[in-house]
């Protein structure tokens, strides 16, 4: 299948066109799973992935511009966002509505400081395997492993996440579940949760896994995302008459690398009242399961 790929510049020059690779985007017609059904067909798909480690490149190459970076970068993940639908490791898959033009588009997106390179193409079988080799090559070939930030493929809060809160809940509450756009009032983004379920209260738990080697600007937007989404979860629980008190939580573990960032992200979360959600540990989420149960909590996609 034919695939497209152009790849994210940081400029630091613009004079000298000095510049930074610090992401690769493909789009593509192969078909990619998903873990909820999207629209049929052989629909074009925006892959993204941004390096973290040239981010954080950038940042010590200049320092003075780290505000309008991280500004830069959330910015052009909202341009992406207007029919986000999956997001799966390090990798975030986009269903656009536009053809190779999309990354034309990009490529004339130029804010100084971040440029996209003009598409170029790419002969297709498995654009997933593709797409790893690509961005290996082009964005962090000069990088030393022991220079990345170590990260399990299976984190600790992920495993228990797995284990201790998907294998006892499914089938009795909606786990691994993606809430769509529209699904509730005003609603205008995709989101995915842990868990969320609904007797005469609402349920939800959210993940934030601050050990693995996520974009800490995508860790800041699922926090602010999250807010978002509970103003709305509480919208349409009083339009169904649930008026028993919210249980939201945020399951983070501590962080645990050198980090600046991560840290400040766990502070501001951790025993925060002013946030509509709790902030819960990995070895907190049997009791959470055991609530669930005890309230015989059941699934909230019923209500939809």
């Amino acid at each position: 299948m034919a695939s497209y790929y152009s790849i994210l510049r940081f400029v630091n020059n613009p004079l000298s066109d000095e510049s930074i690779a610090l992401g690769l985007v493909v789009l593509t017609s192969d078909q990619i799973a998903e873990t909820t059904a999207r629209r049929p067909g052989s629909e074009m798909r925006a892959m993204v992935r941004i390096s973290e480690a040239k981010v954080d490149f950038a940042k010590k190459l200049n320092p003075g511009c780290v505000k309008l970076l991280h500004f830069s970068l959330s910015q052009i993940y909202r341009f992406f966002e207007q029919d986000l639908a999956d997001q799966s490791g390090q990798i975030m898959q986009f269903p656009i509505r536009i053809e190779q033009k999309f990354l034309d588009r990009l490529a004339n997106y130029n804010n100084g400081m971040l440029q996209f390179t003009k598409p170029a193409y790419i002969e297709s079988t498995n654009i997933i395997e593709l797409f790893d080799r690509y961005f290996a090559k082009f964005i962090e070939f000069n990088i030393n492993p022991a220079q990345k930030e170590k990260e399990s493929p299976s984190s600790r809060l992920r495993m228990r996440i797995e284990t201790d809160f998907y294998k006892p809940l499914r089938g009795k509450i909606d786990v691994d579940y993606t809430l769509h756009k529209k699904q509730l009032p005003s609603l205008y983004f995709n989101y995915h949760l842990e868990g969320i379920g609904v007797n005469g209260s609402m349920y939800a738990l959210k993940a934030l896994d601050l050990n693995a080697n996520h974009q800490i600007d995508t860790l800041q937007r699922e926090v602010s995302e999250y807010e978002s989404l509970i103003k709305r979860l509480d919208e349409f629980a009083a339009q169904k008459r649930i008026t028993g008190k919210p249980h939201y939580y945020l399951a983070v573990d501590p962080y645990e690398g050198k980090n600046k960032e991560r840290h400040e992200l766990y502070e501001l979360v951790n025993d925060n009242p002013s946030l509509p959600f709790k902030c819960v540990n990995s070895q907190e989420l049997p009791e959470i399961v055991a609530q669930i149960e005890q309230k015989k909590v059941h699934k909230f996609s019923e209500l939809l």
